[in-house]
């Protein structure tokens, strides 16, 4: 969001006071004070006009209750991304398809967009682990879903006619706890619901959740295949992805009671109902914290990276890993201007001390945000795409239902 402010300052002398106009305060988060130092010690009295211009991102501390991807997006910076651990190199922003720099037979039929994110999976890439990685994968918190109980999170995914599905595929999903829920992690603090593709395009829930205290009726479905050593397939085969049109996916999600197997999870493919479980142990009940001193958590005050505040794919002001854990965060833009204004950025993120007792108990685990995750994968060589291949994305929504 861009907010362009005229502030008229009236300059008596070098020794008299600055009269400010106005105060504004530019948007829900960032606050800008100007300053204006004269450049010279005469008297004559002038009128001075500065005008700014403040750019800011989503930001996950709001009271909103929904968040979408604006249709002329042009980065990253919408997602509030917190940690991108793979694949920068393979996202790109397209807003026509004459964007596209791939060849007329995949994109012939691509329509239906005004902004959409392009994935590309170099030949023979796998999984972000592989020495051939393909896709991408980053976690963004767009809105604060910290409280939230029910989520429900959409978007479109292109196929091209002649995509080659191989054995599977990875496509992003909610997740909560933390990250890196996901490549085969026991998953006991911690949930990911990403989506997958199958041969022939076959689709599933690609679930990470405690595997141990799911209910026997999730994996005895004979649509379901718990596997003992990566994430559980849900429905799988219960829908299929088109080619050469886009799929709208939403995914409604809501958390068990703690410790209980009545955590939900509905899939509508294209407006359809596809999959529907009232069974899904995602967390357990809160366990007793270990007792500790009173500290602060001096990780979350480390400076943004040159990636973080440069701009590029994720735009301006982009939110640090640990700004998605702190409990309250403060951010200030600071203006100073002379002959031109100077912008100094200085994010400062408070968080609470992490005290504890031998009596007080852990927070059960909860929602943080989107997993976008595509790949090609599964493990191992025969996951690999033979041929270089592309998916589009786009109209990323989650809403918090309560």
């Amino acid at each position: 969001m861009s907010t362009s402010v005229g502030t008229t300052y009236l300059l008596i002398s070098s020794q008299a006071a600055i009269t400010k106009a106005n105060t504004i305060v530019v948007t829900d988060v960032v606050t800008t004070s100007i300053a204006i130092t004269p450049t010279s010690t005469t008297t004559v009295v002038e009128t001075v006009t500065a005008t700014t211009t403040v750019t800011s991102t989503s930001t996950p501390w709001g009271d909103r209750t929904a968040w979408a991807t604006p249709p002329d997006m042009k980065d990253l910076s919408a997602f509030n991304v917190t940690h991108f651990p793979s694949g920068k190199q393979n996202v790109a922003i397209i807003d026509s398809v004459s964007a596209l720099a791939i060849s007329t037979t995949n994109i012939h039929d691509v329509t239906g967009f005004t902004a959409a994110l392009q994935l590309v999976y170099p030949a023979y890439s796998v999984n972000p682990s592989s020495k051939s990685p393909g896709g991408a994968e980053f976690y963004a918190s767009p809105l604060n879903l910290s409280d939230a109980k029910n989520v429900t999170m959409e978007y479109s995914v292109y196929f091209p006619a002649d995509f080659d599905w191989v054995k599977g595929g990875k496509l992003p999903g909610l997740y909560g706890g933390h990250t890196g829920c996901s490549g085969g992690a026991a998953a006991e603090d911690c949930f990911s619901t990403r989506l997958m593709w199958r041969q022939d395009g076959a689709g599933e829930l690609y679930l990470y959740a405690p595997k141990r205290k799911q209910t026997n009726a999730l994996c005895s479905d004979p649509q379901s295949v718990c596997d003992a050593e990566y994430g559980l397939s849900i429905g799988r085969g219960s829908f299929h992805y088109g080619t050469g049109n886009w799929t709208t996916l939403r995914q409604d999600v809501v958390l068990n009671t703690p410790g209980k197997q009545d955590g939900a999870f509905t899939l509508f493919v294209n407006g359809m109902r596809v999959i529907n479980r009232t069974d899904i142990f995602y967390r357990d009940a809160p366990r007793q914290k270990k007792k500790s001193k009173s500290k602060t958590n001096s990780k979350s005050l480390t400076p943004p990276t040159p990636q973080q505040t440069q701009g590029g794919l994720l735009g301006i002001l982009a939110v640090t890993a640990t700004a998605q854990e702190a409990v309250a965060s403060q951010s200030s833009v600071i203006h100073t201007a002379r002959e031109a204004p100077t912008i100094l950025v200085a994010e400062r993120i408070s968080v609470l001390s992490n005290s504890a007792s031998d009596s007080s108990d852990e927070p059960a685990v909860g929602f943080v945000g989107l997993f976008f995750s595509t790949f090609f994968g599964g493990h191992g060589d025969g996951w690999a795409t033979p041929k270089q291949q592309y998916t589009w994305f786009k109209d990323f929504a989650i809403m918090r239902n309560f």
